[in-house]
Order: structure tokens, then C-alpha cells, then sequence
């Protein structure tokens, strides 16, 4: 077997990151990309750091289960498929999401904090961005967040100033500038999509 080509896609959250992945899977052909999210390895809620005001603080490096997905990848990589349950932020009482993970020539390893990790950014071949405003990914949050999360607009702007915006600042942006491709996700999502799959196509 042919050890497969890994590409990390890193950028804020509401950056688009699942988003396009999805598209490209969709693109591209049937086994030839797989992709890992880090969102699915978030620790239980009870386990999360909650802030001085009692609200819990998803965007810290500590709140996600790193050892657990590097040893998931590393399976993946050796050729072994994974079952995973897709991680429920605020759903309480929802249904379980069973999603697979299976071998594939290119494995996209996407999240917030996956440059942070030095194991994992050793793992890599190539390393992703995606750059979008501020006022744009704070508007997509306020969509998804209050449609997927049932968070209320007061929640998800406390959350965007007091906990997304620190920790990029703190977590992502000094990795920014080793990133072998910036990709700038603030217009047609397309367009990001089909520069990924010239991107994969060069590998």
C-alpha cells in the first residue's frame, strides 16, 4: 500500500473548513481523498474549561482530545478504516451521527488547532489556511451556530469575542505563516474548492 499524502486545513472557525472538503470529496474520485475532522475528538462537556462567567471554552488546544486523534490517524494512515460518532456541541439528547473515516491516497486533517500540535504538524506533507474576514466568519457562526447549536445571537457574539477571537490569536495565528498554500474563502466557496483540487492534483 502506498503511504498516503496528508494535508492540513487549518483556519478559524466558521472559516468554511468542512464546508469545502465536503465539496472537493464530491469532486474529486470515489477513495481518492478522506478526510479527519478534529472537531469529532472534543472532550465530553463536563471535561471543558469554563470561563470566569461559567461558560464553557471550546477554543482551547486542552479541550480536545489530541493523543486519542493522532492515534485515530495513525490507524487511518496504516490502512484501517475508522468508525467515529460525530461530536454534539450544545445538541443534548440528539441522536448519535456514526460517520467513517476510510484509507484514501490524500487525507485532509482538518481543525482549529491542528498546526498547534508539533506531532501532528510533523505528520503532515503540506499545510492549508483558509482566510476569511472577521465580520464574515462571525456572520456564518451566527447562522450555523444558532441553526446546528440553538445558541441565542447574545451567546454566540459572547462566545466570538471572548473565546474564538483570543484563542486564534493565540493557538493559530503564529502557524500561519508556515502554511505551504493561504487560501481566501470570503466570495465564491467554489473557488476555494476547485483551487484544493488542483492543489491535490499536483501531489
Amino acid at each position: 500500500m502506498t503511504t498516503p499524502k496528508l494535508i492540513g486545513l487549518c483556519g478559524i472557525s466558521g472559516s468554511g473548513k468542512t464546508h469545502i472538503l465536503e465539496e472537493l470529496q464530491k469532486e474529486m474520485p470515489v477513495g481518492k481523498v478522506s478526510v479527519l475532522s478534529f472537531d469529532n475528538y472534543y472532550k465530553p462537556a463536563i471535561e471543558q474549561v469554563a470561563d470566569e462567567n461559567g461558560f464553557l471554552n471550546f477554543d482551547l488546544p486542552e479541550g480536545v482530545d489530541d493523543l486519542k486523534f493522532i492515534s485515530d490517524l495513525r490507524s487511518l494512515i496504516a490502512g484501517e478504516t475508522l468508525i467515529l460518532k460525530q461530536y454534539n456541541f450544545n445538541t443534548l439528547g440528539a441522536p448519535d451521527k456514526i460517520l467513517t473515516a476510510k484509507p484514501a491516497d490524500i487525507i485532509f486533517v482538518e481543525g482549529i488547532f491542528i498546526f498547534h500540535f508539533e506531532e501532528i504538524r510533523n505528520l503532515l506533507n503540506k499545510k492549508i489556511y483558509l482566510e476569511v474576514p472577521d465580520p464574515v466568519t462571525l456572520e456564518r457562526r451566527l447562522k450555523r451556530d444558532n441553526l446546528e447549536r440553538g445558541l441565542t445571537e447574545e451567546e454566540i457574539h459572547y462566545q466570538w469575542q471572548n473565546h474564538v477571537l483570543p484563542g486564534h490569536i493565540k493557538y493559530v495565528q503564529p502557524y500561519i505563516p508556515t502554511a505551504d498554500l493561504i487560501l481566501h474563502n470570503s466570495a465564491d466557496i467554489m473557488d476555494c474548492v476547485i483551487a484544493l483540487k488542483e492543489f491535490c492534483e499536483k501531489m
